[in-house]
């Protein structure tokens, strides 16, 4: 994706000195509108690390809650495999024993 994204910014007006946040709107696939806009707030105010360290701290935090979403939905069902092998492994042991404790008989 950061090769897409070098490849927009370098056709695109940043090159030619225009608004880092026209590029960004203009590629609006690649990133969400409210990216544009901090970043047109950054450019606006002349804060562009505030807006960008804004833009990487919802980031960050979008993607614990994705990452903690997803390990809730794991959790149960690794659970159930785990406990579906403990089980097979211990009704191999019994059977055998008990095959074993047939032909003994």
């Amino acid at each position: 994706m950061s090769q897409n994204i070098l490849k927009i910014l370098e056709e695109k007006k940043v090159g030619r000195g225009e608004d880092f946040s026209a590029t960004v709107r203009d590629a609006g696939y690649l990133f969400p509108s409210m990216v544009a806009e901090l970043i047109a707030l950054g450019e606006e105010t002349g804060r562009m690390d505030n807006a960008l360290d804004l833009i990487a701290n919802l980031h960050k935090k979008s993607l614990e809650t994705y990452v903690k979403r997803l390990s809730s939905l794991i959790e149960p069902a690794l659970i159930i495999f785990l406990g579906g092998l403990v089980g097979f492994v211990a009704w191999s042991l019994v059977a055998g024993i008990l095959s074993v404790y047939g032909v003994y008989r």
